[in-house]
């Protein structure tokens, strides 16, 4: 059973008093599931209702949380969470705890909560046996997006964060919210983030139709495949990078909605 170390992931723990109500007013899902599940999947967001960083949540206690973030950002993303914390009652903790992945179950991991049947996480020292380039291309084979490269600046629902369980409609203010919840309630979302396949390897740019027409861009690849933001209704259309033809498609993981409607 193969497990990949995560070198690119790190952990912040979030303690204290009032650690609880710093986190919801900032994470765009609803910090209170924890008390049912272990690990959640969110986003904290700037002003402008844009992506800062994805992370997963870790409840070992309440009050006691663990924050799996980008490692290549970790020392900013603290930055954020100091000026997002004001005068509350929070500690904020670099931990060096290792982060590791597994697409079949193992002992301790927890199901990742983005898409079903992608795989599992496992905090903790175990024996790694393969590369994370195998977890990256098994993102890209999913369509799911990770980290600040992938998602900086991007608005929530256009990532599929809200098909990803990654934001609660219900809970109260957090910072950021007045964008999702305007663009949830139109029922609007023209263009989503995609899994793509390629004839040339490690396609970048901007997607377009025959006609040269923009239809979206590339936000990652690796070989021949890729992920990116494309418009839901060229999504069946000839589609090309620097006129090389692409071939996006709807995940089996979407709900059954979202894929018929498409």
């Amino acid at each position: 059973m193969s497990v990949i170390r995560l070198a690119s992931k790190s952990l912040i723990r979030i303690c204290g008093p009032e650690a609880t109500p710093f986190l919801q007013g900032i994470v765009t899902n609803d910090i209170f599931l924890l008390e049912a599940k272990k690990m959640i999947y969110s986003f904290i967001l700037g002003p402008r209702g844009r992506i800062v960083s994805d992370l997963f949540i870790y409840s070992h206690e309440r009050d006691n949380y663990l924050l799996e973030v980008d490692g290549f950002n970790r020392e900013s993303f603290v930055k954020t969470l100091t000026l997002y914390r004001l005068r509350k009652k929070a500690d904020i903790i670099l931990d060096e705890t290792p982060i590791n992945f597994s697409e079949t179950p193992v002992d301790g991991a927890l199901e990742d909560a983005r898409a079903k049947g992608f795989g599992y996480r496992l905090l903790g020292e175990v024996q790694a046996s393969t590369s994370e380039e195998d977890y990256v291309e098994r993102r890209m084979d999913y369509g799911i997006p990770e980290g600040r490269d992938e998602l900086y600046d991007q608005i929530p629902l256009n990532v599929n964060g809200d098909i990803m369980n990654g934001i609660s409609f219900d809970k109260g203010c957090y910072v950021g919210q007045e964008l999702i919840a305007r663009t949830h309630h139109t029922g609007v979302i023209r263009k989503r983030l995609v899994p793509f396949t390629a004839t040339v390897e490690n396609c970048e740019g901007f997607i377009r139709t025959l006609d040269n027409q923009r239809r979206g861009k590339v936000i990652r690849s690796k070989g021949f495949k890729g992920i990116g933001l494309v418009h839901l209704e060229s999504i069946k259309e000839p589609l090309f990078v620097k006129k090389e033809p692409i071939k996006p498609r709807i995940p089996d993981w979407w709900p059954e909605e979202l894929r018929d409607a498409n």
